[in-house]
């Protein structure tokens, strides 16, 4: 509202303005005439001039009523300006991201529409989980597998994930998965200015926090110290549940939806995508028994036998491909360390080479660092494969 009256308010005084020197610029044209004289008649010089009487009297009144008249329109002009800014200013802004959430809502659409399909993997527009279709290789015999790869949801993406991070994962991607490279600088057909627009959509469709004071924008219904609604989150449990109850089998994984938040019952994931708790521990006991291992990847709960890792493709790690110094041993097994490597994940096999460790390793918990100011580093445990 007050973004439009400023608006207003400022096509008013460049109207005023411009019919101002209209009229001054018709009544020059009017007072003027051809010339009908030599050039001394014609001279402004040669002309006689106002006297002192009409010069000191109403002549210098018209002038002083004239300045008077532009002094009370600054006077007036400048504070209104300083109080309406903002609003114009928060005005311009709400504009700026419902545009990006609608140019970002016809990339995020399926191919049919017009868009890059990301819908038609993700769960529809609203990304709520889907499918998608994936090809897998046996490293060992080479034997490709058709398999439905589960899509995340995309609704609580920013509980989990930085602007940042998400940009990084939309420009290159995610290593052996179906989620390929879709920005220009990872080899993809999406622009900066495309991926910036799709991220913006991502933060439309959030599902709306609980204890949010302040939410992070018009369109972006999350903030720093809410949480997953009670409602969700009691939904994202009773599917946990349902699959702890169910006897699984050695190869099949199991999805669970979302972002799940066990604060509320003594346990929570943190950054490392690792479930901490005494639901996780439970789950992993209840697991055990029939020889197989709970994983969290990208809040994706896969259980897979004890001695198999989530993904065939292996990485090679050793001081070409970024290891810092020398794996050492754990009461479970190795830690060490690599330069900032995204690609890598729990559940992941990556084949270490060094002079203290030369093994396949099954990566179990993965720390990302990097801070600004000191090194960007990955930080590894695993058991030998």
């Amino acid at each position: 509202m007050f973004a439009s009256t400023s608006t207003s308010i400022a096509w008013v005084i460049l109207l005023i303005s411009l019919a101002g020197w209209a009229f001054y610029a018709f009544s020059n044209i009017r007072s003027s005439r051809a010339e009908i004289g030599s050039e001394q008649k014609l001279a402004a010089n040669r002309k006689e001039y106002y006297d002192d009487e009409i010069l000191e009297g109403p002549r210098l009144e018209r002038v002083q009523i004239l300045g008077l008249f532009f002094l009370v329109i600054i006077t007036l002009g400048l504070p209104l300006y300083w109080v309406l800014e903002p609003a114009r200013t928060a005005g311009a802004q709400f504009g700026f991201e419902k545009r990006f959430t609608e140019w970002g809502a016809e990339l995020f659409a399926s191919t049919a529409d017009g868009g890059f399909n990301c819908s038609g993997c993700h769960g529809g527009m609203k990304a709520t989980g889907g499918v998608a279709a994936y090809a897998i290789t046996d490293p060992k015999t080479g034997e490709v597998k058709s398999v439905s790869w589960k899509a995340p949801a995309l609704n609580t993406v920013l509980y989990r994930y930085s602007d940042e991070e998400i940009r990084f994962i939309l420009n290159y991607g995610r290593p052996f998965s179906p989620m390929s490279a879709w920005g220009i600088i990872g080899g993809g057909p999406l622009t900066d200015q495309n991926v910036t627009t799709l991220i913006e959509y991502m933060k439309s469709i959030q599902i709306p926090q609980d204890n949010c004071v302040e939410p992070r924008g018009p369109y972006n219904p999350t903030c720093i110290d809410g949480k997953l609604p009670a409602a969700e989150n009691k939904a994202i449990m009773d599917e946990l549940v349902k699959v702890m109850t169910t006897s699984p089998k050695e190869g099949t994984v199991a999805l669970i939806k979302g972002n799940i938040d066990l604060s509320g019952v003594s346990g929570a994931i943190n950054k490392a995508r690792t479930l901490k708790g005494l639901v996780i521990d439970y789950y992993t006991e209840f697991c055990s028994s029939f020889n197989l291992r709970p994983q969290i990847i990208d809040g994706t709960l896969h259980t897979v036998g004890s001695n198999l890792s989530v993904l065939n493709e292996i990485i090679l790690l050793d001081s070409d491909s970024g290891l810092i110094g020398v794996p050492e041993r754990t009461e479970t097994g190795w830690k060490f360390q690599s330069l900032l490597r995204y690609d890598m994940q729990p559940g992941h096999r990556v084949q270490v080479k060094s002079e203290a460790l030369n093994s396949e390793i099954l990566m179990t918990s993965i720390t990302h660092n990097a801070e600004t100011t000191g090194e960007w580093v990955t930080e590894i445990e695993g058991i030998v494969f």
